[in-house]
């Protein structure tokens, strides 16, 4: 379990990855917070006690991987592309 003020960063506009990785982690006994944009993230980052962060490639605003290349300072950094599935219709 991280200490109390340590946190983890999950930045992803689509809600639905927001949700699962956030609560797999909280799960683990870890301290999440989420942002949905890249300039939302950078807010809380610049903010916030943050040990690790899991930004979407795509993101808004700052891509994830700008935002690594700007702010590496975090010495953990893991770049995401999930992508929730969509319903598709069969013909």
């Amino acid at each position: 379990m991280l200490e109390t003020d340590k946190m983890i960063l999950v930045a992803d506009d689509e809600l639905m990855i927001r949700e699962a990785v956030s609560s797999y982690l909280m799960k683990q006994g870890c301290n999440v917070i989420t942002a949905e944009d890249g300039r939302q993230a950078l807010e809380i980052f610049r903010r916030r006690n943050i040990v690790l962060v899991v930004l979407d490639l795509m993101l808004p605003g700052i891509s994830g991987e700008g935002y690594a290349r700007r702010y590496g300072e975090v010495q953990e950094c893991l770049l995401s592309c999930l992508r929730p599935r969509r319903k598709r219709k069969i013909y």
